[in-house]
């Protein structure tokens, strides 16, 4: 069981969440979803648009990786990640031209990744904060 279900299970616990938390995640992984599918949408095509969304669906994995990496669990979740990315490269266009355009928004990407990936802790904090 996540902590979520654990939380919302057994209230006084020491995993702490509420009905307002879990809505608060739900509406964000919904408005997620529909931007970011309307993004990797292009994945596949030429140009530099579809290199962008290839670049940003690698920048999201590497910034995931690089927020969630333990030294317990390190080597099991890079090559979770590695072979996530295998498959994300290999939808993408294979020409020359192509890889060159990701590869020169990769790092980018994963600074944006980054920004994306903790937003959603952000926003909570501060409405708990506001709470």
């Amino acid at each position: 069981m996540s902590a979520v279900g654990y939380g919302l299970k057994h209230p006084g616990s020491e995993y702490r969440t509420d009905a307002a938390t879990v809505v608060l995640w739900c509406l964000l992984a919904v408005a997620g979803g529909t931007v970011l599918g309307a993004a990797f949408a292009r994945i596949g095509a030429a140009g530099w648009p579809a290199a962008a969304a290839t670049a940003l669906a690698g920048g999201l994995l590497v910034a995931d990786t690089f927020a969630s990496f333990r030294a317990a669990d390190g080597v099991a979740l890079t090559a979770v990640a590695v072979a996530a990315l295998a498959v994300v490269v290999s939808a993408a266009e294979r020409t020359v031209t192509q890889w060159r355009r990701v590869g020169a928004l990769l790092v980018p990407a994963a600074i944006i990744g980054c920004l994306v990936i903790r937003t959603p802790d952000l926003l909570e904090a501060v409405i708990h904060g506001l709470a």
